[in-house]
């Protein structure tokens, strides 16, 4: 029986090209989910569709005002486009 703080499942981002395609990425991303459910088989592993978020997450750094010099530290951006792909997915399965 999970706990209320037992992860469940894992979202990761998965980088397909423009036209829905995979690519050389996606393989590196394959293997990485394959060995996730390896290590960690009572946990669901979904990859998500990561298609422009980080240009997503960009528009809603500058929105929120926030300056070019803080948006450009490291992890900064892909934090952002981390929350932006699973706020996108919580909006489409709920």
């Amino acid at each position: 029986m999970l706990g209320s703080n037992d992860v469940e499942k894992i979202i990761i981002g998965y980088p397909l090209s423009d036209s829905g395609a995979k690519n050389a990425m996606t393989g590196v991303l394959d293997r990485f989910i394959e060995e996730l459910c390896d290590a960690f088989p009572l946990i669901t592993v979904e990859p998500v569709d990561e298609h422009h978020s980080s240009r997503d997450a960009k528009r809603i750094l500058v929105a929120a005002g926030t300056s070019r010099k803080v948006r450009q530290q490291k992890g900064r951006l892909d934090s952002a486009a981390a929350c932006v792909i699973l706020s996108d997915y919580l909006e489409t399965r709920h």
